[in-house]
């Protein structure tokens, strides 16, 4: 079974959560190939996970419109994302740079789900 590069950023958006993946690529300022409708899509399951009983149009609304430090690199990231989109003409997924750099971030330190978020940041943060 052939995993894809968008199967293994699905899996690690489960495992370190959407947030933990904007707050890349905004320190990176670099999509690294994600497409906004990637991002939007990791951003709304994992909403979707955290409020089941909402829309997926509430869900996101309720991540990408929230006040906090969460909120805030979300809409960031979705900017870079935007930016590099029509900066470049990305023809190939680079998802290896995304993880090796999301890797030597985190060490680990990123567990559960998008409530977790701001306690997962300051982790981050502090590495």
């Amino acid at each position: 079974m052939s995993t894809t590069p968008q199967d293994k950023l699905r899996d690690l958006a489960k495992r370190a959560g959407p947030i933990a993946i904007a707050k890349v690529i905004v320190e990176d300022n670099d999509s690294f190939g994600i497409s906004e409708h990637e991002l939007t899509a990791l951003v709304v399951e994992c909403a979707k996970r955290d409020n089941p009983n909402l829309s997926e149009a509430q869900a996101f609304v309720k991540i990408f419109t929230d006040q906090s430090e969460a909120g805030v690199i979300v809409r960031k990231a979705f900017n870079v994302v935007k930016a590099t989109a029509h900066a470049a003409d990305v023809t190939s997924y680079p998802f290896p740079k995304f993880l090796s750099s999301f890797a030597a971030r985190t060490e680990g330190a990123l567990r559960g789900n998008c409530a977790a978020a701001p306690r997962q940041l300051g982790k981050v943060a502090r590495n």
